[in-house]
Protein backbone atom coordinates (compact mmCIF):
# COMPACT_ATOMS: atom_id res chain seq x y z
CA UNK A 1 0.00 0.00 0.00
CA UNK A 2 2.83 2.40 0.88
CA UNK A 3 4.48 1.71 -2.47
CA UNK A 4 1.24 2.50 -4.34
CA UNK A 5 0.68 5.77 -2.45
CA UNK A 6 4.30 6.79 -3.08
CA UNK A 7 3.78 6.31 -6.80
CA UNK A 8 0.59 8.41 -6.80
CA UNK A 9 2.50 11.26 -5.09
CA UNK A 10 5.46 11.01 -7.50
CA UNK A 11 3.15 11.16 -10.49
CA UNK A 12 1.35 14.16 -9.06
CA UNK A 13 4.67 15.99 -8.75
CA UNK A 14 5.65 14.97 -12.27
CA UNK A 15 2.43 16.40 -13.65
CA UNK A 16 3.20 19.81 -12.17
CA UNK A 17 6.79 19.88 -13.44
CA UNK A 18 5.84 18.72 -16.97
CA UNK A 19 4.62 22.18 -17.99
CA UNK A 20 3.23 20.83 -21.25
CA UNK A 21 1.61 23.02 -23.88
CA UNK A 22 -0.04 20.23 -25.88
CA UNK A 23 -1.56 16.85 -25.33
CA UNK A 24 0.65 14.17 -23.82
CA UNK A 25 2.40 11.98 -26.39
CA UNK A 26 2.84 8.26 -25.97
CA UNK A 27 3.98 5.38 -28.14
CA UNK A 28 3.33 1.74 -28.94
CA UNK A 29 4.99 -0.94 -31.05
CA UNK A 30 3.64 -0.98 -34.60
CA UNK A 31 4.77 -4.35 -35.94
CA UNK A 32 2.95 -4.17 -39.27
CA UNK A 33 5.21 -1.30 -40.36
CA UNK A 34 8.46 -3.22 -39.67
CA UNK A 35 10.63 -3.43 -42.77
CA UNK A 36 13.94 -4.82 -43.94
CA UNK A 37 16.61 -2.38 -45.13
CA UNK A 38 20.22 -2.19 -46.28
CA UNK A 39 21.88 -0.89 -43.11
CA UNK A 40 25.30 -2.60 -43.29
CA UNK A 41 24.55 -4.65 -40.20
CA UNK A 42 23.22 -1.74 -38.13
CA UNK A 43 19.74 -1.73 -36.64
CA UNK A 44 16.95 0.73 -37.30
CA UNK A 45 14.02 2.28 -35.45
CA UNK A 46 11.15 3.64 -37.55
CA UNK A 47 9.17 6.31 -35.68
CA UNK A 48 5.72 7.00 -37.16
CA UNK A 49 3.55 9.99 -36.28
CA UNK A 50 0.61 12.03 -37.53
CA UNK A 51 2.87 15.08 -37.12
CA UNK A 52 5.84 16.21 -39.20
CA UNK A 53 7.45 18.34 -36.49
CA UNK A 54 9.03 15.76 -34.21
CA UNK A 55 12.45 16.27 -32.66
CA UNK A 56 14.20 12.95 -31.95
CA UNK A 57 17.42 12.38 -30.03
CA UNK A 58 19.22 9.18 -29.01
CA UNK A 59 20.52 9.28 -25.44
CA UNK A 60 22.87 6.29 -25.40
CA UNK A 61 24.51 6.39 -28.84
CA UNK A 62 27.22 8.81 -29.98
CA UNK A 63 26.77 8.66 -33.75
CA UNK A 64 23.16 7.73 -34.58
CA UNK A 65 21.68 8.62 -37.96
CA UNK A 66 18.30 10.37 -37.67
CA UNK A 67 16.54 11.12 -40.97
CA UNK A 68 13.12 12.69 -41.47
CA UNK A 69 11.59 10.88 -44.47
CA UNK A 70 8.40 12.93 -44.75
CA UNK A 71 4.89 11.57 -45.16
CA UNK A 72 4.77 7.95 -46.30
CA UNK A 73 2.13 6.02 -48.20
CA UNK A 74 0.53 5.02 -44.88
CA UNK A 75 -0.28 8.68 -44.16
CA UNK A 76 2.11 8.81 -41.21
CA UNK A 77 5.23 10.93 -41.13
CA UNK A 78 8.29 8.68 -40.97
CA UNK A 79 11.54 9.17 -39.06
CA UNK A 80 14.38 6.67 -39.55
CA UNK A 81 16.87 6.19 -36.73
CA UNK A 82 19.90 3.96 -37.37
CA UNK A 83 22.18 2.80 -34.54
CA UNK A 84 25.34 0.71 -34.66
CA UNK A 85 24.73 -2.39 -32.50
CA UNK A 86 28.31 -2.12 -31.22
CA UNK A 87 27.18 1.02 -29.37
CA UNK A 88 23.91 -0.41 -28.08
CA UNK A 89 21.28 -2.94 -29.03
CA UNK A 90 18.66 -1.05 -27.01
CA UNK A 91 18.77 2.60 -28.14
CA UNK A 92 16.96 5.04 -25.86
CA UNK A 93 15.12 7.67 -27.88
CA UNK A 94 13.54 10.88 -26.66
CA UNK A 95 10.74 12.24 -28.85
CA UNK A 96 8.83 15.48 -28.63
CA UNK A 97 7.06 17.91 -30.89
CA UNK A 98 8.90 21.05 -31.87
CA UNK A 99 8.73 23.68 -29.12
CA UNK A 100 7.09 21.36 -26.59
CA UNK A 101 8.65 20.40 -23.27
CA UNK A 102 6.52 17.27 -23.11
CA UNK A 103 8.59 14.24 -24.19
CA UNK A 104 8.18 10.51 -24.49
CA UNK A 105 11.12 8.13 -23.95
CA UNK A 106 11.29 5.02 -26.15
CA UNK A 107 13.63 2.17 -25.29
CA UNK A 108 13.74 0.17 -28.51
CA UNK A 109 15.33 -3.12 -29.45
CA UNK A 110 17.07 -3.38 -32.82
CA UNK A 111 17.83 -6.13 -35.31
CA UNK A 112 20.49 -5.99 -38.04
CA UNK A 113 19.27 -4.58 -41.38
CA UNK A 114 15.74 -4.09 -40.08
CA UNK A 115 13.60 -1.11 -39.09
CA UNK A 116 11.39 -1.87 -36.09
CA UNK A 117 8.43 0.52 -36.04
CA UNK A 118 6.97 2.54 -33.16
CA UNK A 119 3.87 4.73 -33.43
CA UNK A 120 3.98 8.02 -31.52
CA UNK A 121 0.59 9.57 -30.85
CA UNK A 122 -1.19 12.07 -28.64
CA UNK A 123 -3.60 10.86 -25.97
CA UNK A 124 -6.03 12.83 -23.83
CA UNK A 125 -5.58 10.66 -20.75
CA UNK A 126 -2.00 9.41 -20.44
CA UNK A 127 -1.18 6.60 -18.04
CA UNK A 128 2.17 5.61 -16.61
CA UNK A 129 3.60 2.28 -15.44
CA UNK A 130 5.76 2.23 -12.32
CA UNK A 131 7.80 -0.83 -11.36
CA UNK A 132 7.22 -1.23 -7.61
CA UNK A 133 8.89 -4.61 -7.20
CA UNK A 134 10.75 -4.89 -3.89
CA UNK A 135 13.95 -6.97 -3.46
CA UNK A 136 12.14 -9.51 -1.28
CA UNK A 137 9.12 -9.98 -3.58
CA UNK A 138 8.79 -13.65 -4.50
CA UNK A 139 6.39 -16.60 -4.47
CA UNK A 140 7.08 -19.99 -2.94
CA UNK A 141 6.09 -22.33 -5.78
CA UNK A 142 9.12 -23.04 -8.02
CA UNK A 143 6.86 -23.77 -11.02
CA UNK A 144 5.12 -20.38 -10.97
CA UNK A 145 5.72 -16.64 -11.42
CA UNK A 146 3.38 -13.78 -10.53
CA UNK A 147 2.62 -10.34 -11.95
CA UNK A 148 0.58 -7.87 -9.86
CA UNK A 149 -0.88 -4.72 -11.43
CA UNK A 150 -2.46 -2.16 -9.08
CA UNK A 151 -4.36 1.02 -9.97
CA UNK A 152 -7.03 3.47 -8.86
CA UNK A 153 -8.28 3.82 -12.46
CA UNK A 154 -11.82 2.39 -12.34
CA UNK A 155 -12.05 1.21 -15.98
CA UNK A 156 -8.51 -0.12 -16.31
CA UNK A 157 -8.39 -3.22 -18.53
CA UNK A 158 -5.65 -5.83 -18.15
CA UNK A 159 -5.47 -8.11 -21.20
CA UNK A 160 -3.82 -11.47 -20.58
CA UNK A 161 -6.35 -13.72 -22.33
CA UNK A 162 -3.68 -15.74 -24.12
CA UNK A 163 -2.09 -16.65 -20.78
CA UNK A 164 -5.47 -17.49 -19.23
CA UNK A 165 -6.27 -19.79 -22.15
CA UNK A 166 -3.08 -21.73 -21.35
CA UNK A 167 -3.81 -22.06 -17.63
CA UNK A 168 -2.69 -18.83 -15.99
CA UNK A 169 -4.84 -17.80 -13.02
CA UNK A 170 -6.12 -14.21 -12.65
CA UNK A 171 -7.42 -12.83 -9.35
CA UNK A 172 -8.96 -9.41 -8.69
CA UNK A 173 -8.25 -7.97 -5.26
CA UNK A 174 -9.47 -4.78 -3.55
CA UNK A 175 -7.13 -3.10 -1.12
CA UNK A 176 -8.59 -3.20 2.39
CA UNK A 177 -7.01 0.13 3.33
CA UNK A 178 -8.14 1.99 0.19
CA UNK A 179 -11.06 0.44 -1.71
CA UNK A 180 -10.43 2.71 -4.71
CA UNK A 181 -7.27 0.71 -5.48
CA UNK A 182 -7.78 -2.58 -7.29
CA UNK A 183 -5.10 -5.16 -8.02
CA UNK A 184 -4.92 -7.86 -10.69
CA UNK A 185 -2.79 -10.83 -9.71
CA UNK A 186 -1.71 -13.01 -12.67
CA UNK A 187 -0.15 -16.32 -11.64
CA UNK A 188 1.73 -17.85 -14.56
CA UNK A 189 3.00 -21.43 -14.84
CA UNK A 190 6.58 -21.05 -16.11
CA UNK A 191 6.15 -24.05 -18.41
CA UNK A 192 3.69 -22.00 -20.54
CA UNK A 193 6.40 -19.52 -21.45
CA UNK A 194 9.11 -22.14 -21.91
CA UNK A 195 6.96 -24.35 -24.13
CA UNK A 196 5.91 -21.40 -26.30
CA UNK A 197 9.52 -20.27 -26.72
CA UNK A 198 10.69 -23.78 -27.57
CA UNK A 199 7.87 -24.19 -30.13
CA UNK A 200 8.73 -20.86 -31.76
CA UNK A 201 12.42 -21.79 -31.94
CA UNK A 202 11.67 -25.22 -33.44
CA UNK A 203 9.35 -23.73 -36.06
CA UNK A 204 11.93 -21.09 -37.02
CA UNK A 205 14.70 -23.68 -37.26
CA UNK A 206 12.57 -25.95 -39.47
CA UNK A 207 11.71 -23.08 -41.80
CA UNK A 208 15.33 -21.87 -42.00
CA UNK A 209 16.60 -25.35 -42.83
CA UNK A 210 14.08 -25.69 -45.65
CA UNK A 211 14.64 -22.15 -46.91
CA UNK A 212 18.43 -22.65 -47.00
CA UNK A 213 18.02 -24.69 -50.18
CA UNK A 214 17.06 -21.48 -52.00
CA UNK A 215 20.50 -19.97 -51.32
CA UNK A 216 21.79 -21.99 -54.30
CA UNK A 217 20.12 -20.41 -57.39
CA UNK A 218 20.91 -23.42 -59.58
CA UNK A 219 19.22 -25.79 -57.15
CA UNK A 220 16.29 -23.42 -56.75
CA UNK A 221 15.59 -23.48 -60.49
CA UNK A 222 14.99 -27.26 -60.31
CA UNK A 223 12.59 -27.26 -57.36
CA UNK A 224 9.01 -28.41 -57.84
CA UNK A 225 5.88 -26.61 -56.70
CA UNK A 226 5.50 -29.09 -53.85
CA UNK A 227 8.71 -27.73 -52.30
CA UNK A 228 7.29 -24.21 -52.17
CA UNK A 229 4.01 -25.53 -50.77
CA UNK A 230 5.95 -27.21 -47.96
CA UNK A 231 7.98 -24.03 -47.43
CA UNK A 232 4.77 -21.99 -47.21
CA UNK A 233 3.36 -24.38 -44.63
CA UNK A 234 6.53 -24.16 -42.53
CA UNK A 235 6.52 -20.37 -42.74
CA UNK A 236 2.87 -20.21 -41.65
CA UNK A 237 3.67 -22.51 -38.75
CA UNK A 238 6.66 -20.34 -37.79
CA UNK A 239 4.57 -17.14 -37.91
CA UNK A 240 1.78 -18.73 -35.86
CA UNK A 241 4.24 -19.99 -33.24
CA UNK A 242 5.90 -16.56 -32.99
CA UNK A 243 2.51 -14.83 -32.75
CA UNK A 244 1.47 -17.19 -29.98
CA UNK A 245 4.70 -16.54 -28.09
CA UNK A 246 4.27 -12.78 -28.48
CA UNK A 247 0.70 -13.00 -27.22
CA UNK A 248 1.74 -15.00 -24.16
CA UNK A 249 4.68 -12.79 -23.23
CA UNK A 250 2.99 -9.38 -23.43
CA UNK A 251 0.32 -8.23 -20.98
CA UNK A 252 -1.37 -5.01 -22.15
CA UNK A 253 -2.92 -2.38 -19.89
CA UNK A 254 -5.24 0.44 -20.99
CA UNK A 255 -8.44 2.37 -20.25
CA UNK A 256 -10.79 4.61 -22.22
CA UNK A 257 -8.84 7.46 -23.86
CA UNK A 258 -5.43 6.28 -22.64
CA UNK A 259 -2.27 5.02 -24.24
CA UNK A 260 -1.61 1.27 -24.23
CA UNK A 261 1.06 0.00 -21.85
CA UNK A 262 2.77 -3.33 -22.44
CA UNK A 263 4.43 -5.51 -19.81
CA UNK A 264 6.88 -8.11 -21.16
CA UNK A 265 6.83 -11.34 -19.12
CA UNK A 266 8.95 -13.55 -21.37
CA UNK A 267 11.95 -13.20 -19.06
CA UNK A 268 10.16 -14.29 -15.86
CA UNK A 269 11.99 -16.90 -13.80
CA UNK A 270 10.54 -19.43 -11.30
CA UNK A 271 9.37 -17.82 -8.02
CA UNK A 272 9.64 -14.31 -9.57
CA UNK A 273 7.04 -11.75 -8.49
CA UNK A 274 6.76 -8.45 -10.34
CA UNK A 275 4.64 -5.60 -8.93
CA UNK A 276 3.48 -2.61 -11.01
CA UNK A 277 1.40 0.48 -10.30
CA UNK A 278 -0.59 2.27 -13.01
CA UNK A 279 -1.74 5.89 -12.64
CA UNK A 280 -2.97 8.78 -14.76
CA UNK A 281 -0.28 11.34 -15.52
CA UNK A 282 -2.15 14.64 -15.41
CA UNK A 283 -0.75 17.13 -17.88
CA UNK A 284 -1.15 20.76 -16.94
CA UNK A 285 -2.41 22.87 -19.86
CA UNK A 286 -0.95 26.20 -18.86
CA UNK A 287 0.56 28.77 -21.19
CA UNK A 288 4.15 29.86 -20.57
CA UNK A 289 4.42 28.24 -17.16
CA UNK A 290 8.19 28.78 -17.31
CA UNK A 291 10.68 31.00 -19.09
CA UNK A 292 12.06 28.00 -20.99
CA UNK A 293 8.66 26.80 -22.24
CA UNK A 294 7.75 30.35 -23.30
CA UNK A 295 10.82 30.61 -25.52
CA UNK A 296 10.15 27.12 -26.91
CA UNK A 297 6.61 28.05 -27.89
CA UNK A 298 7.87 31.24 -29.55
CA UNK A 299 10.55 29.28 -31.41
CA UNK A 300 7.96 26.82 -32.75
CA UNK A 301 5.72 29.69 -33.92
CA UNK A 302 8.57 31.44 -35.73
CA UNK A 303 9.73 28.16 -37.30
CA UNK A 304 6.28 27.54 -38.79
CA UNK A 305 6.32 31.15 -40.12
CA UNK A 306 9.67 30.37 -41.89
CA UNK A 307 11.55 32.86 -39.73
CA UNK A 308 14.38 30.42 -39.12
CA UNK A 309 16.99 32.89 -37.84
CA UNK A 310 14.60 34.30 -35.22
CA UNK A 311 13.37 30.80 -34.35
CA UNK A 312 16.98 29.77 -33.73
CA UNK A 313 17.42 32.74 -31.38
CA UNK A 314 14.26 31.78 -29.46
CA UNK A 315 15.41 28.17 -29.07
CA UNK A 316 18.83 29.44 -27.97
CA UNK A 317 17.16 31.57 -25.30
CA UNK A 318 15.21 28.50 -24.14
CA UNK A 319 18.48 26.57 -23.91
CA UNK A 320 20.06 29.29 -21.78
CA UNK A 321 17.03 29.85 -19.55
CA UNK A 322 17.76 29.23 -15.86
CA UNK A 323 14.76 26.90 -15.55
CA UNK A 324 15.67 24.80 -18.61
CA UNK A 325 15.65 21.11 -17.55
CA UNK A 326 19.01 19.47 -18.18
CA UNK A 327 17.42 16.48 -19.91
CA UNK A 328 15.59 18.80 -22.36
CA UNK A 329 18.77 20.34 -23.81
CA UNK A 330 19.36 17.55 -26.36
CA UNK A 331 15.89 18.13 -27.80
CA UNK A 332 16.35 21.92 -27.95
CA UNK A 333 19.66 21.47 -29.77
CA UNK A 334 17.84 19.25 -32.27
CA UNK A 335 15.39 22.13 -32.88
CA UNK A 336 18.31 24.55 -33.37
CA UNK A 337 19.91 22.17 -35.90
CA UNK A 338 16.60 22.01 -37.79
CA UNK A 339 16.59 25.84 -38.01
CA UNK A 340 20.08 25.78 -39.56
CA UNK A 341 19.07 23.02 -42.01
CA UNK A 342 15.95 24.85 -43.17
CA UNK A 343 17.76 28.18 -43.52
CA UNK A 344 20.36 26.47 -45.74
CA UNK A 345 17.82 24.71 -47.99
CA UNK A 346 15.75 27.89 -48.29
CA UNK A 347 18.82 29.73 -49.59
CA UNK A 348 19.43 26.92 -52.09
CA UNK A 349 15.79 26.93 -53.20
CA UNK A 350 15.77 30.72 -53.69
CA UNK A 351 18.96 30.53 -55.76
CA UNK A 352 17.50 27.81 -58.01
CA UNK A 353 14.25 29.74 -58.48
CA UNK A 354 16.18 32.92 -59.29
CA UNK A 355 18.04 31.02 -62.02
CA UNK A 356 14.76 29.60 -63.32
CA UNK A 357 13.26 33.11 -63.53
CA UNK A 358 16.29 34.39 -65.39
CA UNK A 359 16.10 31.55 -67.94
CA UNK A 360 12.38 32.06 -68.53
CA UNK A 361 12.67 35.85 -68.75
CA UNK A 362 15.79 36.06 -70.91
CA UNK A 363 15.55 32.88 -72.93
CA UNK A 364 17.13 29.49 -72.40
CA UNK A 365 16.81 25.83 -73.37
CA UNK A 366 14.12 23.46 -72.17
CA UNK A 367 16.91 21.51 -70.46
CA UNK A 368 17.80 24.62 -68.43
CA UNK A 369 14.17 25.05 -67.36
CA UNK A 370 13.97 21.42 -66.22
CA UNK A 371 17.34 21.67 -64.45
CA UNK A 372 16.48 24.69 -62.31
CA UNK A 373 12.84 23.74 -61.71
CA UNK A 374 13.94 20.27 -60.61
CA UNK A 375 16.55 21.79 -58.30
CA UNK A 376 13.92 24.08 -56.77
CA UNK A 377 11.59 21.12 -56.22
CA UNK A 378 14.33 19.09 -54.57
CA UNK A 379 15.25 21.84 -52.10
CA UNK A 380 11.61 22.68 -51.35
CA UNK A 381 10.86 19.01 -50.70
CA UNK A 382 13.77 18.94 -48.25
CA UNK A 383 12.16 21.89 -46.48
CA UNK A 384 8.78 20.14 -46.23
CA UNK A 385 10.45 17.28 -44.36
CA UNK A 386 11.03 19.71 -41.48
CA UNK A 387 8.34 22.36 -42.02
CA UNK A 388 5.36 20.79 -43.76
CA UNK A 389 3.45 23.97 -44.63
CA UNK A 390 1.21 24.96 -47.53
CA UNK A 391 3.63 27.69 -48.66
CA UNK A 392 6.19 25.11 -49.81
CA UNK A 393 3.64 22.61 -51.14
CA UNK A 394 1.99 25.21 -53.36
CA UNK A 395 5.32 26.15 -54.94
CA UNK A 396 6.26 22.50 -55.47
CA UNK A 397 2.96 22.01 -57.30
CA UNK A 398 3.66 25.00 -59.57
CA UNK A 399 7.17 23.78 -60.41
CA UNK A 400 5.96 20.24 -61.08
CA UNK A 401 3.51 21.60 -63.66
CA UNK A 402 6.40 23.27 -65.47
CA UNK A 403 8.31 20.00 -65.94
CA UNK A 404 5.59 17.34 -65.72
CA UNK A 405 5.75 16.59 -69.46
CA UNK A 406 9.53 16.17 -69.37
CA UNK A 407 10.86 12.60 -68.92
CA UNK A 408 12.66 11.61 -65.73
CA UNK A 409 15.87 9.72 -66.48
CA UNK A 410 17.56 7.66 -63.76
CA UNK A 411 20.81 5.75 -64.10
CA UNK A 412 21.04 2.70 -61.80
CA UNK A 413 24.33 1.09 -60.85
CA UNK A 414 24.23 -2.35 -59.18
CA UNK A 415 27.17 -3.54 -57.07
CA UNK A 416 27.86 -6.45 -54.74
CA UNK A 417 27.98 -5.53 -51.06
CA UNK A 418 29.89 -8.16 -49.10
CA UNK A 419 30.69 -8.75 -45.46
CA UNK A 420 33.52 -10.40 -43.58
CA UNK A 421 34.99 -10.26 -40.10
CA UNK A 422 36.10 -6.64 -40.55
CA UNK A 423 32.80 -5.29 -41.88
CA UNK A 424 31.18 -4.53 -45.27
CA UNK A 425 32.94 -3.77 -48.54
CA UNK A 426 32.06 -3.27 -52.20
CA UNK A 427 32.55 -6.14 -54.64
CA UNK A 428 31.90 -6.49 -58.37
CA UNK A 429 29.32 -4.67 -60.43
CA UNK A 430 26.40 -6.91 -61.28
CA UNK A 431 24.96 -7.71 -64.68
CA UNK A 432 21.59 -9.43 -65.03
CA UNK A 433 19.71 -7.40 -62.40
CA UNK A 434 16.09 -6.76 -63.31
CA UNK A 435 14.06 -3.73 -62.21
CA UNK A 436 10.29 -4.17 -61.87
CA UNK A 437 7.81 -1.34 -61.25
CA UNK A 438 5.29 -1.85 -58.44
CA UNK A 439 2.23 0.39 -58.09
CA UNK A 440 0.33 -1.29 -55.26
CA UNK A 441 -0.98 0.52 -52.19
CA UNK A 442 0.38 -1.91 -49.57
CA UNK A 443 4.05 -2.23 -48.64
CA UNK A 444 5.18 -5.63 -50.04
CA UNK A 445 6.29 -8.11 -47.41
CA UNK A 446 9.74 -9.73 -47.87
CA UNK A 447 8.13 -13.16 -47.52
CA UNK A 448 6.18 -12.43 -50.72
CA UNK A 449 9.23 -11.99 -52.95
CA UNK A 450 12.16 -13.87 -51.41
CA UNK A 451 11.85 -16.92 -53.64
CA UNK A 452 11.24 -17.22 -57.37
CA UNK A 453 7.76 -18.70 -57.20
CA UNK A 454 6.45 -16.09 -54.79
CA UNK A 455 8.14 -13.28 -56.70
CA UNK A 456 6.52 -14.42 -59.96
CA UNK A 457 3.11 -14.66 -58.28
CA UNK A 458 3.50 -11.20 -56.73
CA UNK A 459 4.44 -9.66 -60.08
CA UNK A 460 1.48 -11.34 -61.79
CA UNK A 461 -0.99 -10.50 -59.02
CA UNK A 462 -0.09 -6.80 -59.10
CA UNK A 463 0.39 -6.53 -62.89
CA UNK A 464 3.97 -5.39 -62.32
CA UNK A 465 6.03 -4.31 -65.32
CA UNK A 466 9.65 -5.29 -65.93
CA UNK A 467 11.47 -2.07 -66.83
CA UNK A 468 14.85 -3.45 -67.83
CA UNK A 469 17.94 -5.52 -66.95
CA UNK A 470 21.44 -4.28 -66.11
CA UNK A 471 24.10 -4.98 -68.71
CA UNK A 472 27.91 -4.80 -68.69
CA UNK A 473 29.21 -2.78 -65.77
CA UNK A 474 26.02 -3.22 -63.75
CA UNK A 475 24.41 -0.17 -65.41
CA UNK A 476 20.74 0.30 -66.28
CA UNK A 477 19.30 3.56 -67.68
CA UNK A 478 15.54 3.99 -67.18
CA UNK A 479 13.06 6.69 -68.15
CA UNK A 480 9.96 7.39 -66.01
CA UNK A 481 6.81 9.43 -66.54
CA UNK A 482 6.89 12.14 -63.87
CA UNK A 483 3.07 12.22 -63.69
CA UNK A 484 2.71 8.51 -62.91
CA UNK A 485 5.72 7.30 -60.95
CA UNK A 486 5.47 3.77 -59.49
CA UNK A 487 5.07 3.22 -55.75
CA UNK A 488 8.37 1.38 -55.65
CA UNK A 489 10.84 -0.80 -57.51
CA UNK A 490 11.79 -4.46 -57.13
CA UNK A 491 15.48 -5.21 -57.70
CA UNK A 492 15.56 -8.83 -58.84
CA UNK A 493 18.56 -11.01 -59.82
CA UNK A 494 17.64 -12.67 -63.13
CA UNK A 495 20.84 -14.67 -63.52
CA UNK A 496 21.08 -18.00 -61.71
CA UNK A 497 24.77 -17.32 -61.08
CA UNK A 498 24.01 -14.36 -58.79
CA UNK A 499 23.90 -15.05 -55.08
CA UNK A 500 22.06 -11.88 -54.09
CA UNK A 501 18.57 -11.38 -52.72
CA UNK A 502 15.60 -9.67 -54.30
CA UNK A 503 14.95 -6.32 -52.62
CA UNK A 504 12.30 -3.61 -52.71
CA UNK A 505 12.96 0.15 -52.81
CA UNK A 506 10.29 2.78 -52.21
CA UNK A 507 10.25 5.30 -55.08
CA UNK A 508 10.47 8.11 -52.51
CA UNK A 509 13.79 6.60 -51.41
CA UNK A 510 15.08 6.63 -54.99
CA UNK A 511 14.07 10.28 -55.48
CA UNK A 512 15.46 11.43 -52.13
CA UNK A 513 18.79 9.59 -52.33
CA UNK A 514 19.69 9.74 -56.02
CA UNK A 515 22.61 11.98 -56.98
CA UNK A 516 23.93 13.73 -60.05
CA UNK A 517 22.50 16.47 -62.23
CA UNK A 518 18.80 17.14 -62.58
CA UNK A 519 18.56 15.86 -66.15
CA UNK A 520 19.69 12.38 -65.17
CA UNK A 521 19.44 11.16 -61.60
CA UNK A 522 21.90 8.47 -60.48
CA UNK A 523 21.10 5.79 -57.92
CA UNK A 524 23.61 3.26 -56.63
CA UNK A 525 22.10 0.01 -55.35
CA UNK A 526 24.02 -2.32 -53.00
CA UNK A 527 23.08 -5.99 -53.37
CA UNK A 528 23.90 -7.89 -50.17
CA UNK A 529 25.81 -11.17 -49.95
CA UNK A 530 27.07 -12.61 -46.69
CA UNK A 531 30.19 -14.01 -48.32
CA UNK A 532 31.60 -14.52 -51.79
CA UNK A 533 32.39 -17.96 -53.13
Amino acid sequence: MRRILTTWLLLAVTSVVAMAQSQYISYERYEKADREASLDGSGGVLVLSEHGDLAITVVNANVPSIINKGQGTSGFYEYEVVVNPNETRNPKLEVNRRGDVNRVPITASIRPNTYRAYLVKEVAKPIHLEDQTAPNDAILDSTLAEVVISSAISDLQVDCQALQAKGAEVKTLTNAGDRSITSKSIIIPIRILREAKAAADRAEQAYNEKNRVLEDPKAAKKLKDSFYDELDALENKMNEAQAEYNGLTNITVSAAGTNVLSIFVGDLKPRTKKVYGVAVLKVVEEKHVSVCSGFLAEGARLFTAREYANAKKAFGNALRAKDCPADLKRSINANINQCDTCALYERYALAALAQLKQVRDNGGTQEDVVRYASAGIEFLEKLTLYNDIEFYKERITRLNKIIEDQPLNIKFTFVEWLSNATGYYEGDRLDGIEVWAYSGDELPLPADYRNEKRFANLMKRNSCQRLGTSADGGILDLTFDRKSLPTGLFIHPASENLRVKTSYIDMREVMQNSDGDFQKRQYRTKMYRENKK
